[in-house]
């Protein structure tokens, strides 16, 4: 009775056992695995995130961004130091502040994005991935362009949204000092490793009216002034409909009078002293 009554209490603590290893692997293989992310992370100062295959190898790895950020480097440059795994993969420099996010459209595709902050609110940011050990650019150009800065509002497995602003500066000085410009949206899709904006044509992101500053005619063609538009008059009120990005960090503007008449706006002579809106 007693061999009976222990075998079967050996069977039972056996069985147990063997649920508590399962359950044990199945939390470590999943605590191990990346996971994806719908929006930008920003990764905090000296704080480490275990929850991103940076790689593409099925694993999750540990990454951690030192600032010196908040005070100037002795370079005079803002600086951002990429840890990952425990040992540091690169160093990012420039502008008056760096700060690092991190977008994974798939759990097993993950790029850090690194913004670049310069005085009057103006900033560049560019993709990086993780691969052979080294932190490597992907992008030539910031995804903000042709705007002076903005944020990943979305990510989908393959594409992402910049919702991008606009200041004073745009252009030369197409806004008076008091306005910045609206912001518009660019969406990017992804393709592998590699990022393309899907179209020149920027909408803008909400319902946008302003005030005309100056007199100016419009073109009826986006790329250059042919002063076949229609014609504004100063302190008319106008509706901004989208944008046309050229290929450096330059764009044309579509706007709306309130009586239906559409033209171009070309800001070919950047001058600075004579904005076209307020």
């Amino acid at each position: 009775m007693k061999t009976k009554l222990s075998k079967t209490l050996s069977l039972f603590l056996a069985l147990l056992m063997l649920m508590s290893i399962s359950s044990f692997s199945s939390v470590d293989a999943y605590a191990k695995s990346g996971k994806s992310t719908t929006k930008a992370v920003y990764l905090k100062n000296n704080k480490t995130y275990t929850s991103y295959d940076l790689n593409g190898d099925g694993k999750a790895d540990k990454i951690k961004v030192k600032y010196s950020s908040y005070v100037y480097s002795s370079s005079g440059l803002g600086e951002a130091k990429i840890y990952i795994n425990g040992k540091r993969r690169r160093t990012l420099s420039g502008g008056a502040a760096v700060s690092v996010r991190l977008i994974a459209p798939t759990k097993k595709k993950v790029f850090l994005v690194a913004e670049y902050q310069y005085k009057g609110g103006v900033a560049d940011a560019y993709l990086y991935r993780y691969k052979n050990k080294k932190v490597k650019k992907i992008n030539s150009r910031s995804i903000y362009a042709p705007f002076s800065g903005g944020k990943i509002t979305k990510v989908t497995k393959n594409s992402f949204t910049v919702k991008a602003y606009t200041t004073k500066y745009d252009n030369g000085y197409i806004y008076d000092a008091a306005q910045n410009g609206p912001s518009f949206r660019i969406n990017f899709s992804i393709n592998g490793y590699k990022i393309k904006r899907k179209s020149k044509y920027l909408k803008t992101y909400s319902y946008f009216q302003c005030s005309t500053f100056k007199d100016f005619w419009t073109s009826t063609e986006k790329t250059y002034n042919n002063y076949n538009g229609p014609n504004m008059y100063a302190d008319e009120g106008i509706t901004i409909i989208q944008a046309y990005a050229y290929d450096d960090y330059s764009y044309s503007l579509q706007i709306e009078d309130d009586y239906g008449n559409k033209g171009w706006v070309i800001d070919e002579e950047n001058d600075w002293d004579n904005p076209y809106f307020y």
